[in-house]
């Protein structure tokens, strides 16, 4: 909670002046105002309960921007009238940068107010007499600017209403009132009524207002509806479905979104342009640069946020294209990146104007050391075989801690294997590896915080890790144990089902990469052999097809030739050198997928459009490829079936 508190500090410090809030919701303004309704909605039957509604609107509340491209985020800055049935209101709200106490109310149900409300929160505010509570949020612009959202949550009458101020005229926030009210119309069918108001009750009909109306009709409301819809009901644990445990369903949950943003827009304004102009690799540098700097942003916010100390150091383990590493240092933090091979890009950085300390290096655990120096973190994003020994070289070398950003699977001795299934509740394997990551870093001393980053990237969740405190006495047998698995290369602790791998040995990355998708064969070789292969599947004229798109029958060819058939019309030295390179027929197969298909261990031609879409009807091969010749229309006997505006490629 004292780092949830210090944000909440930082957020108000960061504005020069405190956004005006707009005039306080009186009970009977909230409850009664049908003078004013500009729309109302209303569903029966989805809603499969109260806790699927409080959740529904949550979302709405606390993820203003998955609606709302204008908006970053949503801060929670105050807490306001906890009002227990038959007792005064109590508060917890911000004065003069200093928290106020809320009697009996633990400070964790007040941290879970940021996240869309589970069955628990709401089960645990009504265990302790909660029936009715406030809110003020600030949501922040595209502009950065900050508004003020207040909401009022009545649990005993079902009914949320929520409001923000009037905004300028860039409008980034619909100006009215969104009351929302639940209705149990018999034992297990609800109704939801959803109602616009406009909240200075004027009446006009200007397209602002048109626009406000639409945004809510179209957007807010189907969305809600669908969160709020029986078919995501809650467990009996009062989970919500697809929400991992300690994987948050929320972004940026432990950094200030204005703070994020004003950071990142500084650092893109300065370096963004001139770095894409000169970038040297075959990756989409839009997608990479902005991911990096999500990434450099997110730490550099977190630790300044986060620690006693704004400035901090750094090592970049496994940094790849160095961009990461950049970000940091253009950010003042002294630290450096290596890697087991060069980039391109790295000469490039000091036209861009940063000094970046890049370094090609291999790392192993048990030999290789890290400099010390003051308040220093390990960072891994993406570091693939030194993923799950960060948390245990930052324990070894008494780091602040570190920051973990998984992509590929890698266990501390090879690929990751799915642990036992009652080690954690997690469906997928990569939610597996997640908590796997995190117990490592808890068994290293280290305490766990998970969050997920905004950037451009399927795989954005962050492991963080901080040190115990040395002083604290209950810590110093954990340190002590922690720093005991960390320098032996076998775990100490007895093997569970929930235990940690033993470590085993290292196993670090070729500096050379091996090229191993038979780029390298003869191009020559490769056409003469799959030519072969595809005359012999028309030896056999019983696959004719006709087909409404054809334009004429057509020879499908043999449907039962095997790989194994295939494999005998190789030469020897054919096959020598496919399998020079690690690979076999079946890749060379592969690689000519728009001739070739495999099932079932058989090889047989591609049919246009019969086989371009798959059982649930999504279409393979996308877009037309026009610049590429036709395969078929050069080399079947038929030529190709289709016409040349149908046909994906240049006949």
């Amino acid at each position: 909670m004292e780092a949830a508190n210090h944000q909440q500090s930082s957020s108000m410090d960061s504005s020069s002046s405190r956004p005006v809030p707009p005039p306080p919701i009186s009970d009977n303004e909230a409850m009664d105002v049908t003078d004013s309704v500009l729309h109302e909605f209303s569903l029966s039957g989805p809603v499969a309960s109260e806790f699927e509604f409080f959740y529904a609107l949550s979302v709405f509340t606390t993820r203003p921007h998955i609606l709302n491209r204008n908006i970053k985020g949503a801060e929670l800055v105050l807490e306001a009238e906890l009002a227990s049935e038959g007792q005064q209101p109590k508060f917890y709200t911000m004065k003069h940068n200093e928290l106020c106490e809320v009697d009996d109310v633990p400070q964790d149900l007040i941290e879970g107010l940021k996240e869309p409300y589970l069955k628990s929160v709401i089960d645990e505010l009504r265990d302790l007499g909660v029936h009715r509570f406030t809110l003020e949020r600030h949501l922040i612009g595209h502009t950065l600017r900050e508004y003020v959202c207040r909401e009022i949550w009545d649990l005993e009458d079902c009914v949320v209403v929520i409001e923000s101020q009037d905004l300028v005229p860039n409008k980034e926030l619909p100006p009215l009132r969104f009351v929302c009210s639940l209705v149990k119309a018999s034992v297990d069918d609800y109704v939801m009524k959803i109602e616009v108001h406009n909240r200075n009750r004027d009446t006009s009909s200007s397209r602002l207002m048109q626009q406000s109306i639409k945004f809510y009709k179209d957007k807010v409301i189907p969305k809600i509806i669908k969160w709020a819809s029986s078919n995501n009901s809650f467990g009996q644990d009062g989970k919500y479905p697809n929400t991992a445990p300690g994987v948050p369903s929320t972004s940026l949950k432990y950094v200030p979104v204005k703070v994020y943003y004003e950071q990142y827009k500084g650092l893109k304004e300065a370096y963004f342009t001139k770095l894409q102009s000169l970038w040297t690799e075959t990756t989409d540098p839009v997608k990479f640069i902005s991911e990096e700097m999500g990434i450099a942003t997110y730490i550099k916010t977190y630790i300044s946020t986060n620690s006693s100390s704004p400035s901090f150091s750094f090592v970049d383990m496994g940094c790849g294209n160095g961009v990461l590493t950049f970000a940091l240092t253009a950010y003042g933090a002294t630290g450096f990146g290596f890697d087991i091979r060069s980039r391109k890009l790295w000469d490039v950085f000091p036209h861009v104007g940063v000094m970046t300390d890049l370094r090609v290096q291999s790392f192993n655990p048990f030999c290789d050391d890290i400099p010390p120096r003051e308040n220093q973190w390990l960072i891994g994003n993406h570091a693939d075989e030194l993923t799950p020994w960060i948390s245990v070289m930052a324990r070894r070398f008494n780091t602040a801690g570190f920051i973990v950003i998984p992509c590929c699977l890698f266990d501390f001795h090879g690929k990751f294997q799915r642990k036992a299934k009652n080690s954690c509740d997690a469906d997928s394997l990569y939610q597996n590896y997640i908590h796997y990551i995190a117990q490592v870093g808890e068994r290293c001393g280290y305490s766990i915080r998970i969050d997920k980053l905004r950037i451009p990237s399927t795989k954005r969740i962050c492991i963080i890790g901080t040190t115990l405190e040395p002083d604290c006495p209950e810590n110093i047998t954990a340190l002590q144990l922690a720093r005991d698995y960390a320098v032996s290369k076998v775990s100490e602790f007895p093997t569970t089902d929930n235990s940690i791998s033993d470590i085993k040995v290292f196993k670090p990355r070729s500096p050379v990469e091996k090229i191993n998708n038979l780029t390298q064969v003869d191009r020559t070789v490769v056409r003469r052999i799959v030519q072969r292969i595809f005359d012999s599947l028309l030896t056999s004229e019983e696959g004719i097809i006709s087909h409404p798109t054809y334009a004429k029958p057509w020879n499908g060819g043999r449907r039962d030739f095997t790989l194994a058939e295939a494999a005998l019309l190789l030469t020897r030295e054919e096959r020598d050198l496919i399998q020079n390179q690690g690979k076999g027929l079946q890749t060379l197969m592969k690689n000519h997928h728009q001739i070739f298909r495999i099932r079932n261990g058989c090889v047989h031609l591609r049919r246009p459009v019969i086989d371009d879409v798959t059982k649930k009807g999504a279409v393979v091969g996308g877009k037309n490829v026009k610049s590429y010749e036709c395969f078929y229309n050069a080399n079947h006997p038929d030529g190709c079936p289709l016409v040349d505006e149908v046909c994906r490629f240049k006949h």
